[in-house]
């Protein structure tokens, strides 16, 4: 069984004192990351969780509203349904990062290699899905005490994912495509400072996070450490 590994975010604040982060401690993306996984019975904890982090990113209520309106108007079945017929059956979005960013390329692959190892060293499982899948991402993210590793991760890498995705949503009125919005402006919102270039998924330019695996990236002004 593996124990988690407590972050230590008073130490890494110290260290980051000209960071610009809304906030050093990333605690509130392991409860975001609830709202994306199958439908049980602790929906509305999560909700009640996500009212004090709306209250820091006022522009995401409305996301969380439409989101918390849907869970009140459905019973769990019906709430299971929607999602399967969202991520599984009609497949309007996909939830695994990697494959968003590199479709079956073999990079993904490494990709999977790499994120396995950053589970460990935090002491977390990925349990059934796989590593990218986005609920345990965001559970990594809260989790883990390497700075460098998250900055890069989630500005490089995550936040043009989230954007591909919201493109590519086939609906306008899915609950679900709102929450990947609201994801979308707080990673933003958190990690804004970073002047790094983020990794484009269309023209195949890839990020120093991949440089285990062959890859390399630009970097401007600023030099972030690779894993």
């Amino acid at each position: 069984m593996n124990t988690e590994v407590k972050p230590d975010w008073d130490s890494l604040k110290s260290q980051n004192e000209d960071c610009k982060m809304k906030t050093t401690d990333p605690s509130h993306y392991k409860v975001i990351g609830k709202l994306f996984r199958y439908p049980d019975c602790t929906l509305e904890d999560t909700l009640r969780q996500m009212k004090r982090i709306t209250n820091d990113y006022l522009e995401t209520q409305k996301y969380i509203d439409s989101f918390r309106l849907h869970i009140s108007s459905h019973d769990i079945d019906t709430l299971r349904e929607y999602y399967i017929s969202t991520f599984d059956i009609l497949a309007l979005c996909y939830l695994d990062i990697g494959y968003v960013l590199f479709g079956e390329d073999y990079l993904r692959g490494e990709f999977l290699v790499n994120l396995q190892a950053e589970y460990r060293k935090a002491g977390l499982s990925w349990g059934k899905e796989l590593p990218d899948h986005l609920p345990n991402l965001l559970l990594l993210i809260s989790k883990n005490n390497n700075r460098d590793f998250v900055d890069e991760f989630c500005w490089c890498l995550l936040i043009p994912a989230l954007k591909e995705m919201i493109h590519n949503f086939n609906s306008e009125t899915n609950v679900y495509k709102g929450l990947l919005q609201m994801l979308l402006i707080i990673l933003e919102k958190d990690f804004t400072y970073l002047d790094i270039e983020q990794y484009h998924i269309k023209t195949g330019v890839k990020s120093d996070f991949l440089d285990c695996i062959g890859c390399s990236w630009k970097k401007s002004k600023k030099n972030v450490k690779t894993f």
